[in-house]
Order: structure tokens, then C-alpha cells, then sequence
């Protein structure tokens, strides 16, 4: 199901005609045809939007979110209007769903999920490589605020719920379901190239892969910070709670799910090959021991916002102590900081000292002080 539009002219307030090649969108093998594409019809592929910053390409449905794959020959943008379900023919039959972006041309725009959720993501693709919604980001891609449910994704090689291959950014986006693959297999990320971050982000998927399988990405080359994973992860080699192989850099994460393998087998990080700062996992529930590369806690203090040194409680974690393990501030639900303050003084006089009363402080520390004497 592979599309392009290659511009050979530019547009006049959306009346300029465009050069374009165009396949038109299908699942398996659709022939190229060339012509002449109205601006206007090119943006008939979406509920509005012209791809820029400031005016997005809006997508409202399956069909113009697969339109999505036809925009990969310059830096567009792309933002959700509303939750999708993909669990729909033709997307949920044969292969399923082709990923978006592949090596010799990948997707090169940001596309922003606006929080909105996109459910019931099919792809059976055993035989292919970098595989998920998005098969390979290229440089300067951002995927953001993207939720994924129910996710069914099963492919070869560079295998996640959300995206196959990462150069550049993924942050505030989940998956869950079931992710599959032979090696580099994720919950949300397969693998993270050298110039990738990934944060604020998580994972709730079973991964089953074979060498470098993690709850949240199966291979980090670069950087994961403000992430966790509580997905089972089955593999043989190189199998992590978070992650199946860190080379740089992992900070402030956690994971609970159970962890099995063979060889180099982490309840946080498979193999560490770089640096893991103050990051955890759940030794009860993970089945795992192993220290110097993530630090195992019991499920009682996993469960404790003291065991966190460091941590951000107020503007990027919430807790609440004995309820639950830390979760995203921007998830549903997730306990948010604050707190109630009655002044001692209905107003407040220069050099007669003001207290604040504070009661009910939750999700950051609160330093109390008195105000209105020097």
C-alpha cells in the first residue's frame, strides 16, 4: 500500500496544479501512474490543513491517516482530529496494515497524535523488515502524543507497536497488545538509531522476539529517558524488562513485566553497554536479580515515591505512595500536584508576617514559608 506525491511545482492558495507521481493507496502491489494532481485534490486526502507548523494535515479517519504515506518527500505535518479504528477492512485483512516509511524513502514529518487513540493496529508481515504503524523514521521526524490499543503486530527484523526504526524523536506516546519478531522487537520502539530519543513515553505490549527484545524498545543507541514498560518479554538473547540492548544512555525509567531468555537477561536492561541512571525494576514481578544496569526493588517499593531519588513528581510523574506504581502526568488519571493554602490574614500588611497553612500537598514536596517580613 505505498503511495507518493513527488512536487514538481508549487502550489497557489490551493488552486496551482502539482507534478505528481502518484500509486494509488492499496494493500498489496498497486502500479504507479503518472500525471497532473490538483492542490486541491492532493488536499482532499485529509479533513483539512495545508501540512504546515501553524496548519496542520488533519486526519479524522483510517483512509487519511493511510493518505499519510502519500507526504514523505518533504517535512509535512500531521496532527489527529479524532480516535481511529483500524480493525477495519482492508486494514485488518491478509498482511494488515503496511507500515509507514521505509529506509529508501522514510516518513521525514511530524505527526502529532493529539492524545487521541488509534485502536486495533493489525500487521503480519513475518517475512519484512522495520515494522509498526511507522516501518522508519528519518531525520528531524517527530512522533508525538500518539496512543496505541490493541495493537496485533508481527514482523521480522526492527519491530515496534508504534515504529520499527527511530532517528530522531518519539515522546508522549504508548502502546499496548502484543508485539512480535525475529530481532530488535519493542513495545512501542524496535530500534533506536544513534540520534534517537525516546521519552515520556511507555509501554504495556508482550513482546516475543529473538535476540534484543524489550518491553520498550528492542535496541537503544542513543537515549531513553522518563519511560517505562510493564509488558511480559520472551526472547533468547538480549532480553530486557525496558529494553533488550542500551549503548548510551537510560534514565529515570522503571518496568514490571515478567522478563525470560537464555543469555544476557535483565529485569530492566538485557545487555549495558552505556549507562543506566537511576532507573528500576520490579525484581517480584520481572522474575530478575541483576544489578549494574538497572536496580531491582520488591513490589513494595517500587510502589514508593522515596524509592525515586531524583525523579521530576511534579511536572513529568505522579504517584500516590502503597496505590500503584509511578505513571506519565499526562496519562488518565495519573495523580497530579497541588495542594490547598489558607493564609493566616485575610490580607496582608507590610511587616506583619503572613503564614500559609498548606494541607492536602500532593506529588511534590511543599516547602512552607513566611511571607510579607523581611
Amino acid at each position: 500500500m505505498r503511495a507518493a506525491v513527488i512536487n514538481n511545482g508549487t502550489p497557489n492558495n490551493g488552486t496551482g496544479t502539482v507534478g505528481a507521481a502518484v500509486q494509488e493507496p492499496a494493500l498489496e502491489g498497486a502500479g504507479e501512474t503518472a500525471g497532473m494532481v490538483n492542490a486541491k485534490q492532493v488536499q482532499a486526502d485529509f479533513a483539512g490543513g495545508s501540512g504546515t507548523m501553524s496548519n496542520p494535515y488533519l486526519i479524522a479517519d483510517a483512509h487519511q491517516l493511510n493518505n499519510v504515506r502519500k507526504y514523505r518527500d518533504a517535512y509535512y505535518y500531521f496532527k489527529l482530529l479524532d480516535d481511529i479504528d483500524l480493525d477495519v477492512p482492508p486494514y485488518n485483512q491478509d498482511r494488515g496494515w503496511e507500515p509507514i516509511g521505509m529506509p529508501e524513502r522514510p516518513f521525514i514529518g511530524t505527526f502529532n497524535g493529539d492524545g487521541k487513540v488509534i485502536r486495533g493496529l493489525y500487521i503480519n508481515r513475518a517475512d519484512e523488515d522495520h515494522v509498526g504503524l511507522f516501518g522508519y523514521t528519518g531525520e528531524y521526524a517527530i512522533l508525538r502524543d500518539i496512543i496505541l490499543e490493541d495493537v496485533s503486530v508481527t514482523g521480522r527484523d526492527m519491530v515496534g507497536g508504534l515504529v520499527g526504526f527511530v532517528y530522531y524523536h518519539v515522546s508522549g506516546s504508548y502502546v499496548s497488545g502484543e508485539v512480535n519478531g525475529d530481532n530488535y522487537v519493542g513495545g512501542l520502539v524496535g530500534y533506536n538509531y544513534k540520534s534517537g530519543r525516546i521519552t515520556n513515553s511507555y509501554a504495556v505490549a508482550g513482546v516475543n522476539g529473538n535476540n534484543y527484545a524489550g518491553g520498550l524498545v528492542g535496541y537503544n543507541e542513543w537515549i531513553v529517558t522518563d519511560s517505562y514498560a510493564a509488558g511480559n518479554v520472551k526472547g533468547n538473547k538480549y532480553v530486557g524488562g525496558l529494553a533488550g540492548c542500551s549503548e548510551e544512555l537510560v534514565s529515570y525509567c522503571y518496568a514490571t513485566g515478567a522478563v525470560t531468555g537464555s543469555e544476557d537477561v535483565g529485569g530492566l536492561v538485557g545487555l549495558n553497554e552505556g549507562i543506566v541512571y537511576t532507573s528500576y525494576y520490579d525484581s517480584d514481578t520481572t522474575g530478575q536479580w541483576d544489578t549494574g544496569k538497572g536496580e531491582p526493588r520488591a513490589t513494595g517499593e517500587m510502589q514508593l515515591r522515596s524509592t525515586y531519588a531524583g525523579w521530576d513528581f511534579v511536572y513529568v510523574w505522579g504517584i500516590e505512595d502503597g496505590a500503584g506504581y509511578p505513571v506519565l502526568r499526562w496519562q488518565a488519571g495519573a495523580p497530579q500536584a497541588g495542594f490547598n493554602a489558607i493564609p493566616s490574614l485575610l490580607s496582608a500588611e507590610v511587616g506583619v508576617e503572613l503564614h500559609l497553612n498548606i494541607t492536602d500537598a500532593r506529588g511534590a514536596t511543599a516547602i512552607i514559608w513566611p511571607v510579607g517580613k523581611k
